[in-house]
């Protein structure tokens, strides 16, 4: 009971990472797990440090059995492995909004780049000739007389 809240952090870890993994590998979900990771790597990277630190006996003793060597080894590892799945999201992250790029009209080449998403110039003159044909031809916006209340 002497780590309570990174026992609820991971928890919730490796609950969005299942329920990420359930639901069809779903963006939101996969941001979820690799902020969460990243938090709990950070806090985890904290207490290795103090772990390694202010251990008079290193971090695998023959003296104090392989069970201390088990949680020593494991406590030392957990931030990197948290950190490689926060690196992991994001990397599928910026992969998804490459490929989703040309659908919502921005420049995929500077999203690639790490340049800002600059808006590409998006010919809407076709969605207004096909709403015009959806509507009629005889359909003017803004035009006619109004009415009041």
């Amino acid at each position: 009971m002497r780590d309570f809240w990174g026992g609820m952090t991971m928890i919730l870890m490796i609950g969005s990472g299942i329920h990420a993994v359930r639901d069809s590998m779903n963006m939101h979900w996969i941001s979820v797990f690799g902020m969460i990771c990243f938090i709990n790597g950070f806090f985890d990277s904290l207490r290795a440090v103090d772990h390694v630190v202010n251990n008079q006996t290193g971090i695998v003793s023959d003296k104090l059995g392989w069970q201390y060597n088990v949680a020593s080894v494991t406590l030392v590892c957990i931030p990197f492995v948290t950190f490689l799945g926060a690196t992991c999201s994001y990397a599928m992250y910026k992969d998804t909004q490459a490929h989703m790029a040309p659908y919502l009209g921005f420049d995929a080449a500077a999203m690639e780049a790490g340049g800002a998403a600059s808006s590409a110039a998006v010919d809407y003159s076709t969605f207004e000739a096909q709403a015009q044909s959806e509507a009629g031809a005889t359909f003017k916006p803004f035009t006619g007389t109004g009415h009041r209340l």
